[in-house]
């Protein structure tokens, strides 16, 4: 079959809240956990105990092209950056924060920490968008949520995209 002959593959946008990013390309997740030496010496023969978890951190690099420029305030409005809506949402925020989802995973209790749009000579139809976020977790009972959400989302990615149509 021709690669024209081909139809499109719909692929599943990454949310982030209610705004759906396209074409993304690049998503990174960092996760970690801290150490600390449970013997006196810190050398090289140290034993390491994980104590807790680093904050987890997503950074997302996309395009909004042609209409979906029209994204650029919202994705603002998301992160805050107009002093009078910070007001507004601050109830909103302290409840929950935003939920990023891929096709792969569920990320829950996200704050946007850094917002970067970039708009070239040779792409004059392009807004390149640069988000970072922060996990910022709001109640205990949302973390086994993430937790099942998490789970579901990776092992039914296989399944989704097997049937994308």
């Amino acid at each position: 079959m021709a690669k024209s002959d081909q139809l499109p593959v719909l692929q599943f946008p990454v949310m982030v809240g209610p705004a759906p990013l396209l074409a993304v390309t690049k998503f990174t997740v960092n996760e970690g956990y801290e150490t600390a030496a449970l013997a006196p010496s810190a050398g090289p023969g140290a034993f390491l105990q994980l104590t807790q978890p680093t904050a987890k951190t997503i950074t997302i690099a996309a395009e909004l092209l042609g209409p979906w420029r029209a994204l650029r305030p919202a994705l603002e409005a998301l992160a805050l950056t107009f002093r009078g809506l910070g007001s507004v949402l601050g109830p909103v925020e302290a409840i929950a924060g935003l939920p990023v989802v891929t096709s792969t995973s569920v990320h829950t209790d996200m704050q946007i920490t850094s917002l970067n749009f970039e708009e070239t000579s040779e792409k004059r139809d392009v807004t390149t968008v640069t988000i970072e976020l922060k996990h910022a977790p709001r109640r205990v009972e949302a973390a086994g949520f993430q937790l099942g959400a998490d789970v579901v989302a990776g092992v039914a990615s296989p399944l989704l995209s097997a049937f994308a149509f």
